[in-house]
Formats: C-alpha cells, sequence, structure tokens
C-alpha cells in the first residue's frame, strides 16, 4: 500500500455524507451507518487490487460485525450490471454492504467527497464519523487496516 497520507482526506476529517444506490437501486446513505464503525471501500469490478482485495474486506465484516463495524463497498466508475453480475458469482461476500455510485467518473462520491486517486482506496470512520485512516492499493501484509479499525471501535 502507498503511503496516503498526503494524497486522502486526512485523519480526523469528519467523513463526508453521501447518498448512493443499494444492489435494489434504493437510496442509502453513509449516515445510514452512524454509531459504527464503517470500512468504506471504493472499488470496481474490473479492478484487480480490488477483486484480491474483497476477500479480506469479508474476513473484516464478518469478523467484527458483532462489535458494531459495517464493511460498506461503493462500486465506483462501473456499470450496475457488472456489479450485479459479479456479485452473484460471490455470494461469499454477503457480510459486505454493497451499493454503486453511477455518477460519471470526476463526479463521483469517491473524487469528489474522498479525493480517491485510483482503488481500491479503503477509509475506516469510526463511531463519531470521523476518518481514523485512509488506505490507498490493497497489501495483504498491512495489519494497519484491522488496528485502524480497533481504534475507531475502542477495542
Amino acid at each position: 500500500m502507498e503511503d496516503a497520507s498526503d494524497l486522502l482526506l486526512p485523519e480526523g476529517t469528519l467523513a463526508p455524507d453521501f447518498t448512493v444506490q443499494d444492489r435494489e437501486g434504493k437510496p442509502i446513505r453513509l449516515s445510514d451507518f452512524q454509531g459504527r464503525v464503517v470500512l468504506l471501500d471504493f472499488w470496481a469490478t474490473w479492478c484487480g487490487p480490488c477483486k484480491q482485495a474483497m476477500p479480506h474486506t469479508a474476513e473484516i465484516a464478518r469478523k467484527y460485525q458483532d462489535q458494531g463495524v459495517v464493511v460498506f463497498a461503493v462500486n465506483v466508475w462501473d456499470r450496475p450490471e457488472a456489479m450485479e453480475a459479479w456479485l452473484q458469482q460471490h455470494p461469499e461476500y454477503e457480510a459486505v454492504i454493497f451499493a454503486i455510485d453511477t455518477a460519471e467518473k470526476g463526479k463521483d462520491v469517491a473524487r469528489t467527497l474522498y479525493q480517491v486517486p485510483g482503488i481500491p482506496t479503503q477509509y475506516v470512520i469510526d463511531r463519531q464519523g470521523t476518518i481514523v485512516r485512509g488506505f490507498l492499493g490493497w497489501d495483504e501484509s498491512n495489519p494497519e487496516i484491522e488496528a485502524a479499525i480497533r481504534a475507531g471501535g475502542g477495542f
């Protein structure tokens, strides 16, 4: 993983709220998860590193779901049909809450609100809605995501 400290929103920033579409096309907001720790994952079905990261992301969702942690995976720069087809092939990721931002690239939540230069990008957001840490790229040996989740949840 690259050091994202200069590229992503800084630690301590209030996470910008946004609305995207869930798998059924209904609106879902980041603020729907207020009071929980959120691992916000920006990804796409065509992104190799995103797909490599998804088993670990789903493992985090399962491991911490009983501790008030939610994994909110927002598909960006992709088509709803592509996301749904991919998800139907991967029922093992059922612990992750998936949504899609259908805005045109450059006008999407990832770029406009979260300064995402590339995907996968993940942010850990604490129970008060503040960014604990941002991560750009994927490195399966990186224990820092779980450390940020534990810090954000106070456990």
